[in-house]
């Protein structure tokens, strides 16, 4: 015997499982932007702790945090982008941006990070 409410349950399933899925691909891609976030935080750091280094320059800054990025990021980071320089008042800086690996389509997440830090110079008494 068929009712009225006959396959509303259904019906259900097929309006509700697309939204269910999609929040599910949004929780996932908000958790890989926050690893490549912090990848990219750290390579910065990495890059910016050799560069301020006792004989080194800011290129050595970048090729580390470079060398950081391929060993650690594992593709979540599409298209870095590498600075190294030192600025005003012996700060080296090291800059990296680029985009979080996406898994829904026509979705972009942008990431970046700076890190600051004296370079370490000899310097004579008197």
């Amino acid at each position: 015997m068929l009712t009225k409410d006959s396959g509303i349950s259904t019906v259900e399933v097929v309006l509700v499982f697309p939204v269910f899925m999609f929040v599910i691909l949004l929780v996932i891609q908000f958790a890989l932007w926050e690893q490549a976030n912090h990848i990219v935080q750290a390579a910065a750091q990495h890059g910016e702790q050799i560069a301020e280094s006792y004989g080194s320059n800011p290129s050595a800054g970048a090729d580390a945090a470079r060398q950081f990025l391929q060993s650690n990021a594992g593709g979540l980071i599409i298209n870095p982008s590498i600075s190294s320089q030192v600025e005003a008042g012996n700060q080296q800086v090291v800059s990296i941006s680029g985009q979080a690996e996406s898994i829904i389509p026509l979705f972009t997440l942008s990431v970046e990070a700076s890190s600051i830090g004296p370079v370490q110079m000899f310097r004579p008494s008197g």
